[in-house]
């Protein structure tokens, strides 16, 4: 089999999606299959010496900087994407974010879409672009592709209610658990507990303070399980967007620390603005955020460079040091 993947999505930085389009060149490459790899120009080079050393995997770039919605990259899912896909002798093409617009077809095409939160919460998204924007090129996007691919039940329910197609068009995929494939040295883990005052237990929420995150209501029942006799802290970490709405979530949450008194026990970490400050996902130094997990060894969670792909583990549960 041959895959097309686009990847302009990727701008610097290994965050989820990125992943999770790592993940599946690398599988698919492994298991013997061709993958065609299409980044952003500009990230071009980047992306080429991530898999430089791998077999089964071709990396051409496509005339374009941005992977936003608008009328450049739609003529590229209609034209050249599908050249490409003609030329390479492609079976599939996978776009795995959110949107892709194949108005005309060449090959089979596959849309990964990981939720519409926007339907929900507009939350730092312009009103108009919210409107006009964001939910009918959604709803056409879902139409336009042959198969939908979502993670989870739930948002195969809320798609199909929200844009309007067949729940028989949309595919679930779960998630999977990944080992880190890197330790993190014990002197940095030190310093973390030191910088945040952790004791043997926490709760870590990585994800940032998004309406969509639910954290106030995380704060409200941390506060029962703490009525429960539990001793251990509930640390919040990830970045929102920019100004003013990372404020006016910032306020909330503060809002709602105080109402349940968990002024020490909760603990926000670097999730207020300015530079890189609260981005989980960005470029840093291994102190970022390293947190050892219980049951998936060290799983690093601060920054790394660009160029090296897969050194982010999500996790929302108990972690506790040392176990």
């Amino acid at each position: 089999m041959k895959l097309c993947m686009d990847l302009r999505k990727y701008d610097g930085v290994v965050g989820g999606v990125e992943q999770l389009i790592v993940q599946i060149v690398r599988y698919a490459a492994s298991n013997g299959h061709s993958v065609i790899l299409l980044p952003k120009q500009n990230r071009f080079q980047e992306v080429e010496a991530m898999f430089k050393d791998e077999k089964n995997i071709k990396c051409l770039p496509l005339p374009v900087t941005t992977h936003a919605i608008s009328l450049k990259n739609m003529r590229l899912d209609s034209t050249t994407i599908q050249d490409i896909a003609e030329r390479e002798k492609v079976d599939l093409i996978h776009f795995p974010y959110n949107w892709s617009f194949p108005w005309k077809k060449k090959v089979p095409c596959v849309l990964t879409v990981h939720d519409v939160i926007p339907f929900t919460f507009r939350e730092a998204m312009p009103l108009f672009h919210n409107l006009f924007v964001y939910k009918s090129a959604i709803r056409r996007a879902c139409k336009l592709n042959d198969v939908v691919m979502t993670v989870s039940e739930f948002s195969k329910k809320d798609i199909a209610k929200k844009v309007g197609i067949p729940l028989e068009k949309i595919r679930v995929i779960n998630n999977g658990v990944r080992e880190p494939n890197r330790e993190v040295a014990p002197e940095v883990v030190e310093c973390l507990f030191r910088g945040l005052n952790l004791g043997e237990d926490f709760i870590l929420n990585v994800g940032g303070i998004h309406e969509r995150k639910n954290v106030v209501r995380l704060i409200h029942a941390f506060t029962r399980l703490a009525d429960t006799g539990y001793g251990g802290k509930l640390v919040i970490t990830g970045k929102v967007s920019g100004l003013p709405y990372q404020e006016k979530m910032k306020r909330r949450c503060d809002r709602a620390v105080e109402e349940t008194r968990m002024g020490g026990r909760v603990v926000f970490h670097r999730v207020h603005h300015g530079g890189r400050a609260g981005c989980a996902y960005g470029p840093g130094s291994a102190v970022d955020l390293p947190i050892p997990v219980r049951g998936l060894r060290t799983a690093h969670l601060g920054g790394h460079e660009s160029r090296t792909p897969g050194d982010h583990v999500k996790h929302h549960g108990h972690a506790g040091r040392g176990r």
